[in-house]
């Protein structure tokens, strides 16, 4: 079981890595560094029009990487430049990639995703656009 889980995992990670970055649309962040573990990652945040969040990250270190993390963050604000946490997903495999896809039903607000992705001890916080559901 576990052994089909972790090929899942990989599979998807390395289909993230091929596709363009079209696919997450105009919500997305995404960087390639020359230097350190981190090789790929990014995130995508939308709501569609039933007011379900969609959340996609995911990180993908070089050949010397050998765990990753992320930890994604749901934020609402409640007043100007404050934002509460709303709900959190992690993962740590101990793989040279990892990613995540969520989805959770909003009430309305405004709301907005922080992302921290590590490859071995190298991280990168990441925070998506503001998206309110109305």
């Amino acid at each position: 079981m576990k052994k089909k889980i972790l090929q899942t995992v990989l599979i998807i990670c390395f289909l993230l890595i091929l596709l363009p970055m079209s696919v997450f649309g105009k919500n997305a962040d995404r960087a390639q560094l020359q230097l350190g573990y981190l090789s790929n990652y990014g995130i995508a945040f939308d709501i569609s029009p039933k007011g379900n969040a969609n959340i996609t990250a995911y990180v993908y270190g070089n050949g010397e990487t050998k765990s990753t993390y992320i930890h994604l963050i749901l934020q609402q604000q409640t007043k100007p430049n404050h934002w509460d946490k709303i709900m959190s997903w992690r993962v740590f495999p101990k793989t040279r990639c990892a990613n995540v896809v969520e989805t959770y039903a909003l009430t309305k607000g405004t709301y907005r995703i922080k992302a921290i992705l590590k490859a071995n001890e190298e991280e990168k916080i990441l925070y998506s656009d503001v998206l309110t559901f109305e």
